[in-house]
């Protein structure tokens, strides 16, 4: 089955013609799930090195705008292409375009095509609508499937792991290739008035503004960036934020309350003591007690994003549950948006053998199955079957990855003083059913 069609072409999306990508390491490009850093004049474009104006019509935007013209394929796409694999009439470049075809209409949508189109790519009459800012890695918890660009916790636990533990500098190198150096240095760039007064000089034409990190309700300039589109009369735009739901505060709720709309999506990734072992140190009642506050804004749009991954696995369901009764308390529609983890490789579910992802396979479309499909946000259902689809593909584990899985969180049990036998007390258990010799680290 091939995928939905726009304008003729099975490769379109809508985000290169409507808006740019700060990427947390300070890279632009065009879109989170690429990562793909844009190039002008042979050189890639940071926020140190560039403007976001001069990355709107650089070279490489104008290339990728063309080849989904054209109906070609971009490498950059890799990861959206992998998802519509498993769902054509999903993924984020679906989702997306449908979004914004919402959003602007049709007209002015066929408008920014044959702009594009007729001038080899170029947008020069206009500017982003969209901005996905993750401006830097300043974080208050650590994520286990995180990194230290996306988390500055996690850069000085990294530091002084990488330097002191031999297994885990060992599992860090494979995955990443090397160390995590001078992002210190470059959290200076995002507070520079130079790029704000680039991001700012956009808002008149902006619609919606994706806010992540890092934790974006710690980023000042955040704030400074909202006050200055409500100074301007611009409550229409839509804030739109990916929280960690621990560091809520009375700023924070006065601003958005002054927008027409805000769209929260809240990371959380399992409930109870899970939630607590995967996002160090968060605490599960801090958490659930600030995302409940947010379903009682009227004005707030809310979602939760659970990176699907090896710890979890098992523990989907308490999610979606959890969900459920928010829903049903706060009479409210909150859709589940499930985030397929690719990387760091050793977190990926499918690392496991197939028996094991049958088990949670199983579980998880039970429940599902006993939900009133009709009633569920198209978004819960699109994602719930993907990450279906993913626990059963016929593909071989990886017991060398399995291993180094094994002894990353090791070290991270040490450090953290936390245990995975406790935490994860089933998926320690499936594992040890099939590898005993990996959790004792014994040779095979």
């Amino acid at each position: 089955m091939r995928r939905k069609k726009f304008f003729n072409s099975d490769t379109f999306c809508v985000i290169p013609f409507v808006g740019l990508n700060v990427l947390s390491a300070g890279n632009i490009s065009y879109c989170c799930f690429s990562e793909e850093q844009l190039i002008d004049n042979d050189e890639g474009l940071t926020i140190t090195n560039s403007t976001l104006t001069k990355a709107w019509n650089s070279d490489s935007m104008r290339d990728i705008r063309m080849k989904m013209i054209n109906g070609e394929e971009h490498e950059g796409c890799a990861a959206c292409i992998k998802q519509e694999e498993w769902n054509p009439d999903g993924g984020p470049r679906i989702y997306a375009t449908d979004e914004w075809f919402g959003k602007i209409g049709r007209r002015q949508m066929i408008n920014l095509f044959k702009t594009a189109k007729s001038n080899d790519g170029y947008l020069s009459k206009t500017s982003p609508m969209y901005l996905d800012l993750r401006l830097g890695n300043l974080c208050n918890i650590k994520c286990r499937m995180c990194n230290p660009w996306n988390s500055s916790q996690i850069d000085k636990e990294n530091e002084i792991l990488f330097n002191q533990d031999e297994e885990y500098k060992e599992v860090w190198l494979d995955e990443f290739g090397y160390p995590a150096d001078g992002l210190n240095e470059k959290q200076k760039w995002f507070e520079a008035d130079l790029l704000w007064n680039d991001i700012i000089n956009f808002i008149p034409n902006l619609q919606k503004v994706y806010f992540t990190g890092g934790e974006p309700t710690l980023i000042k300039n955040n704030y400074r960036f909202l006050q200055e589109c409500l100074d301007q009369g611009r409550k229409d735009i839509v804030p739109f934020f990916n929280t960690n739901c621990t560091n809520q505060n009375k700023t924070f709720y006065n601003i958005i309350t002054q927008f027409d709309k805000v769209d929260i999506n809240a990371s959380l990734d399992g409930v109870e003591k899970m939630n607590d072992y995967i996002r160090f140190p968060a605490k599960w009642k801090a958490v659930s007690k600030n995302f409940e506050s947010f379903a009682a804004f009227e004005n707030v749009h809310l979602g939760v994003s659970p990176c699907f991954q090896i710890y979890n696995i098992f523990n989907i369901v308490d999610i979606m549950k959890y969900v459920e009764k928010i829903k049903e308390k706060y009479n409210r529609d909150i859709h589940i948006d499930w985030l397929p983890n690719t990387h760091p490789i050793i977190l990926r579910v499918d690392i496991l053998p197939l028996e094991i992802r049958l088990k949670a396979y199983n579980e998880i479309k039970e429940y599902y199955e006993s939900l009133d499909e009709t009633k569920l946000n198209h978004i819960t259902v699109q994602s719930t079957k993907k990450i279906l689809s993913l626990l059963i593909e016929e593909k071989g584990h990886d017991i060398d990855k399995l291993r180094q899985f094994v002894n990353y969180t090791k070290s991270l049990d040490r450090f953290r003083k936390q245990n995975f036998q406790d935490s994860c007390p089933r998926l320690y258990e499936e594992i040890n059913n099939f590898y005993p010799h990996i959790l004792s680290n014994d040779k095979e």
